[in-house]
């Protein structure tokens, strides 16, 4: 099986593609099994991953110590259900030739009443789909909830999640248990739903994460840049937008010097300041919030615009992710959009562009959050 490995070059003045090509992974020098010739490591899940940054703090100190051939996607989607999970394996997993699969799946189906014996059925096939590939899986059991019936719930399934894994051959992560711990030491893990985490919870989720890859050195906190990010963006006025709506024509608005027209240039350093903490890597990872607050306060969304300029025609992998909805225009075609949940993390959905020799106009509409990057397509 092919398997990619990422580095970058540079095409313009902020821009990098990122070229994917055969390369053997090392071996890993601890003894450690689990990371033993992996090489590409995808995390999937719901909002415990998805946009969080301690998929990046788990990779970056792996890198650190004694992996730096490790590169990492996000695959989490807020909301998702392991049903969810499985219709979108092909494309946003087994496309992207993992060696290893960390999997946390399973609140949103207990809280949507998702009988056992449906959640562990889905969760076998998607399982045994990772593994017929040879990549191997770090199955983590849903960390514990706050309170309520639906935490006992969790601690029903953690023994059929153990007992499933053993039998496809996983590794397991105990998180339940470990966020059970932290608890009781006083670790405020939780935000006001019970559900979603403070700083101590993705601790707690990264280190249980490095434990189970043999790795007891110190967790860096620590997010890069992605590469390919393009980050040159200008920001136009709100425009005045409804969930329901169609998503606005940019012909009306987008000018093709937007700074002579009173566009502001995207300072991150200024939305850093006002930004809270679990924004923060978001804007670490090249993504910009031009409106600065979620779009339910408002009822607005806003253009941007970027040059990127290509030394020849070339086709490109234009990745996107963010807030719904967003949509992106590529020298005036529109390329992409999209009106439901799909991923806060950079690389949420993927398609083919063309590039001109020279310059080309990237426009987004966006109502909070988005990512934009450029790679290599894989061959």
């Amino acid at each position: 099986m092919n398997r990619n490995f990422g580095r970058a070059i540079g095409i313009a003045a902020g821009i990098a593609l990122t070229i994917f090509s055969h390369r053997p992974a090392a071996a890993d020098q601890s003894g450690n099994a689990m990371l033993e010739n992996v090489q590409r490591i995808i995390f999937l899940g719901d909002s415990l991953t998805d946009g969080a940054a301690w998929p990046d703090w788990v990779v970056q100190t792996l890198q650190t110590h004694g992996h730096p051939q490790l590169v990492f996607a996000n695959a989490g989607i807020c909301g998702d259900t392991i049903a969810l999970v499985k219709a979108r394996t092909a494309q946003d997993v087994l496309a992207l030739h993992p060696d290893l699969v960390v999997l946390c799946i399973g609140v949103n189906d207990v809280s949507r009443g998702v009988p056992r014996e449906q959640y562990l059925a889905d969760m076998d096939e998607v399982i045994s789909r990772i593994r017929s590939t040879g990549a191997k899986v770090l199955l983590l059991t849903p960390p514990a909830l706050e309170s309520g019936k639906l935490d006992a719930e969790l601690i029903a399934r953690r023994p059929l999640l153990v007992e499933l894994a053993a039998r496809r051959g996983c590794t397991v992560g105990d998180l339940h248990a470990a966020f059970e711990k932290a608890a009781a030491a006083g670790k405020r893990l939780w935000g006001q739903d019970g559900v979603h985490h403070n700083l101590d919870g993705w601790r707690t989720m990264g280190r249980v994460v490095l434990a189970a890859l043999g790795c007891q050195a110190e967790m860096l906190e620590q997010v890069s840049l992605h590469p390919g990010a393009v980050t040159n963006w200008f920001v136009g006025p709100p425009v005045a937008w409804k969930p329901g709506q169609p998503i606005p024509n940019p012909a009306a608005v987008v000018v093709a010097e937007p700074l002579k027209a009173g566009w502001i240039p995207f300072e991150p350093g200024a939305v850093r300041a006002k930004a809270v903490w679990y924004d923060l890597c978001m804007l670490d990872r090249g993504g910009i919030m031009p409106l600065g607050s979620p779009p339910s306060t408002n009822n607005a969304g806003v253009f941007s615009a970027a040059t990127v300029t290509a030394s020849a025609e070339r086709t490109a992998l234009l990745e996107v992710g963010g807030s719904p909805p967003l949509a992106v225009w590529v020298n005036g075609e529109p390329v992409w959009s999209q009106l439901a949940a799909h991923g806060y993390h950079p690389n949420a959905d993927r398609v083919r562009v063309r590039l001109r020799k020279g310059e080309n106009q990237i426009v987004t509409f966006s109502t909070w959050l988005f990512h934009v990057s450029l790679a290599t397509p894989p061959q």
